[in-house]
């Protein structure tokens, strides 16, 4: 029994084959309805997402609801959402008294008048301009708990049958269908139950908001488990056994598409911990405390294997690494912004009223419903420094589902990436938020800064102490895209003035021509002045100057190269370089542009290339 208990868990947490995880994707897109993407796996990325077809800037890629989402436990007290869709109920006075009522039970400042605020919370007294904003009424859970809301009869239902029938501590659950069809009452929760969801619900409160969620995973496959054995018991010579792992293995299959890696093993350690090995015995501590809380309100003998520790670990282990912040504006944003516009008169009568609230609210009135969530379709999406597209949201979107808008146009045959993080952030910062996601970037944008100082560094060497320039690498450059920067066939390409033939680079051969050597250049020269400015950082004036005379030097070779061709595009080149002057910076820009101008692509597959061998050095 312990074997095949062992071989379950096994099964459950191993990546399942491509086959599969494709099989379901598909599922999903024809579900949402989306044309022309797919997903594809490669070895250097694993999954990713692929356009079938040429999108134009600012398109709709689509809109995904999420597989699995959670409101933060202290965003509970700033916003009342649906349960289950997570839009704003009630009404523009609900929220901002549930808002303020909620500080002053927590000691934070407040308004004065008390009684407003709960004249507001029962509606009785309107806002003025709020009839503008209208919003769901709250319809309560099915099981009649006091812990979730609902925006309609139908979010509670969807809820009610994904996971929270198991989750629900509420008095008296309605009967199932057949229960309900033989004159069955209520079920009645036991005692025992209601105190261990209370547990369970106290220390993911206190510890993390993601136990939360993995608590909804796990009812929600014992419910889908349960289903498939209702409609395929078992038949003929298969044991119960048996039939209780299919049942399962079917329910998983949601989960399993998703990538996963176990929770205390994955996560990034943090900088201010030196000890690795107590703060992973740490997190697995802290994971089988809520575990062992989850399993004494959810606990089926028939499912073992789901309530395995390293089960566990990896449902919580997969939102780490794939979980998209949910965020959906608030309506009183909205309001306040509405009465702000009014004409002078009519905002003075209002702001009598108003006034006071948006004074306690402070800074926080435009607070949105801030949560977490898991994405089928939109956790295939890769991470780039410099995305194609991005998870923006319109004024019509008002719940949790992820929407992907193009940022540029994609051709066909393109992957799809988005930003995992704010990519103005400078490189080191980039490369330490990534950090949590189990990955350093390789992108186009991290590759050419890694150029840029690789170019830099002869010319800083001899004036600066090493130390110095250790640290400027480190600061800027990401230990292995500066080892692959300094690839000596790489370099050779880029500081060559003869605009060699072609160059091998880790053993594949890249043609260049005059023109593409030229953009390279040009590029170089622009990452050579951006470089500029951390040198000057680094090492003061000398450093800057260093970093401006390589982008002279390169900008002139991208010049040169541009005039050795007779091509439209390398006259346009050469025209930009010598408009631009003698001034370095402006040589990087003008070179840049008009190399972006001519489309060099040979140069783009050059550079594409170059950091595919470097990301595999």
């Amino acid at each position: 029994m312990a074997f095949r208990l062992e071989k379950q868990v096994q099964d459950l947490i191993r990546p399942v084959s491509e086959q599969e995880v494709s099989r379901y994707l598909r599922k999903v897109i024809r579900t949402l309805g989306t044309e022309g993407v797919e997903v594809r796996s490669t070895a250097a990325k694993g999954k990713g997402l692929y356009a079938l077809q040429d999108f134009s800037e600012g398109e709709l890629l689509f809109r995904e609801p999420p597989l699995v989402a959670g409101q933060h436990a202290l965003n509970r007290s700033k916003a009342v959402v649906c349960a289950n869709c997570f839009r704003f109920l009630g009404s523009v006075e609900l929220q901002i008294a549930w808002h303020l009522l909620c500080d002053k039970y927590e000691g934070q400042p407040i308004v004065p008048d008390i009684n407003l605020l709960k004249q507001l919370q029962a509606t009785n007294t309107r806002l003025p301009g709020s009839e503008k904003f209208l919003l769901p009424p709250l319809v309560e859970c099915i099981g009649h708990c006091q812990h979730e809301v609902f925006c309609s009869p139908m979010c509670a239902q969807a809820a009610w049958e994904s996971h929270h029938r198991l989750l629900c501590d509420g008095g008296a659950h309605p009967p199932r269908e057949d229960a309900a069809a033989s004159g069955s009452s209520p079920a009645i929760v036991p005692p025992a139950k209601v105190a261990a969801l209370a547990a369970f619900r106290e220390h993911a409160d206190a510890t993390n908001d993601i136990f939360h969620l993995a608590a909804k995973v796990v009812a929600g496959t014992l419910l889908d488990a349960e289903s498939v054995l209702e409609q395929y018991p078992a038949q003929g010579n298969e044991t119960a056994e048996e039939a209780n792992w299919r049942a399962l293995k079917t329910a998983w299959q949601p989960i399993a598409a998703g990538f996963k890696a176990i929770w205390w093993k994955a996560v990034a350690l943090p900088e201010d911990v030196y000890d690795e090995d107590d703060f992973r015995a740490n997190l697995k501590d802290l994971a089988s405390q809520s575990l062992g809380l989850l399993k004494g309100c959810l606990f089926d003998a028939r499912f073992p294997a789901l309530f395995c520790l390293d089960v566990y670990g990896s449902i919580v282990g997969m939102f780490e690494l794939n979980n998209l912040d949910m965020l959906v504006g608030s309506p009183v944003e909205d309001f306040f912004l509405m009465i702000d516009g009014l004409p002078a008169a009519s905002k003075i009568e209002a702001e009598k009223l108003t006034g006071p609230l948006l004074d306690a609210l402070d800074k926080s009135y435009d607070t949105p419903c801030e949560g977490t969530a898991f994405y089928s379709l939109q956790s295939c999406i890769n991470h780039s420094c410099d995305p194609n597209a991005q998870a923006l949201k319109g004024d019509e979107d008002v719940d949790g589902q992820a929407v992907i808008i193009l940022k540029k146009p994609v051709g066909k045959g393109d992957e799809i990436t988005i930003s995992y993080i704010d990519e103005l952030m400078p490189y080191k910062q980039r490369q330490e938020a990534l950090r949590d996601y189990g990955f350093t970037c390789s992108c186009k944008l991290t590759y050419f800064a890694a150029v840029a100082l690789v170019l830099l560094c002869p010319s800083t060497a001899a004036r600066t102490p090493s130390s110095g320039l250790l640290e400027l690498q480190r600061q800027e450059i990401g230990w292995p895209v500066l080892q692959a920067g300094h690839n000596p066939e790489r370099r050779a390409l880029l500081q060559n003035s003869q605009f060699a033939s072609s160059t091998s680079v880790n053993g594949q051969t890249i043609t260049s021509s005059s023109s593409d050597t030229a953009a390279i250049y040009a590029r170089a020269a622009q990452d050579a002045a951006s470089a500029a400015a951390a040198a000057d950082s680094a090492f003061g004036t000398p450093g800057f100057a260093a970093a401006k005379g390589v982008a002279q030097t390169y900008g002139n070779r991208a010049k040169n190269g541009a005039q050795l061709s007779g091509s439209a595009g390398n006259a346009a080149l050469a025209a930009a370089v010598n408009a631009a002057g003698d001034d370095a910076l402006a040589v990087a820009a003008a070179t840049t542009q008009a190399a972006a101008d001519a489309g060099a692509a040979a140069a783009s597959r050059d550079a594409a290339a170059a950091s595919t061998a470097a990301a595999g050095k």
